[in-house]
């Protein structure tokens, strides 16, 4: 009798973590973006589980088609929170929502103006100016790049007459990681779950990465301005190629600057009862 307990108990640890960590529990399939899941589904450090159908992270929502729309409307999406910067919105094109949605744009740009940065290079193949070492470095940045628009998003999360609410950048990866990342350690996920989160955009963007590397490389091969084809390449593969280390920029920048992610969310004016307030509305 104490065995078979003692399996049962086993099997629905198990069961936890596998939910837990289950691309295909999260994501949502859409035509128009390959990036779009909830992130909640997790099981914080005191056994409380993140709600699902709340809160989402994407890619940008320009080319959803009539059925993804619909779909967002199924999910009850009443917010949208865009991290593009006016040039993107001028690539990319408007998001494309059903008609009750509100939608906020909150540009985050960096100091060195990262985002034009990489915006260039997706045109010309030069990734001069995105080195490998880019991924960790913009998470550490985003800390305080994106103070403000981080704030924002908290304080339309404090509210619960806005969910459920969906987030975004243009692939998902920077501006909205470190974002979920934010989120995530409010609700005290751990921090194993956090990486992996991250990193699902890897299998979520598996087929477009690899189209897009290779376009990349080609755009490269016929770009007389750059010296080094070889460094360029590897640049191009670690950007797109995402690794848990590189979302514990994020992390460090909070521990070292600011202590914990409460103290950095107070600094950005979050106070306790909007963090409570978000804590009674995502968990269960």
């Amino acid at each position: 009798m104490y065995y078979n307990k003692l399996i049962l108990a086993l099997l629905a640890v198990l069961l936890i973590q596998c939910s837990d960590k289950s691309q295909f529990s999260r994501s949502i399939e859409l035509n128009g973006q390959s990036n779009f899941r909830d992130i909640g589904h997790y099981t914080n450090r005191d056994g409380q589980l993140v709600k699902n159908g709340m809160i989402y992270r994407s890619g940008a929502l320009s080319e959803l088609d009539s059925l993804d729309i619909e779909k967002l409307d199924q999910l009850e999406i009443k917010t949208v929170v865009s991290f593009l910067i006016p040039g993107e919105i001028k690539k990319y094109g408007e998001d494309r929502l059903p008609s009750d949605v509100n939608y906020f744009n909150f540009p985050i740009e960096g100091q060195n103006n990262e985002a034009e940065h990489v915006l260039q290079a997706r045109i010309d193949g030069d990734f001069s100016r995105v080195p490998s070492t880019f991924n960790y470095n913009i998470h550490k940045l985003l800390i305080e790049d994106g103070k403000e628009a981080y704030k924002a998003l908290f304080k339309l999360m404090a509210d619960e007459n806005n969910y459920p609410i969906v987030f975004h950048c243009s692939h998902g990866v920077h501006r909205t990681g470190t974002a979920t990342a934010l989120i995530q350690m409010m609700l005290d996920v751990p921090w194993e779950y956090i990486s992996e989160d991250y990193i699902l955009s890897n299998q979520c963007r598996s087929e477009e990465n690899t189209a897009r590397i290779q376009q990349l490389n080609e755009l490269a091969q016929n770009n007389t301005n750059i010296s080094d084809l070889d460094s360029n390449a590897q640049n191009i593969s670690s950007f797109y190629n995402l690794e848990e280390a590189y979302i514990e920029g994020s992390a460090i920048a909070i521990k070292s600057n600011y202590g914990t992610v409460n103290n950095y969310l107070n600094q950005l004016g979050i106070n306790r009862n909007d963090i409570k307030t978000i804590k009674s509305i995502l968990l269960e």
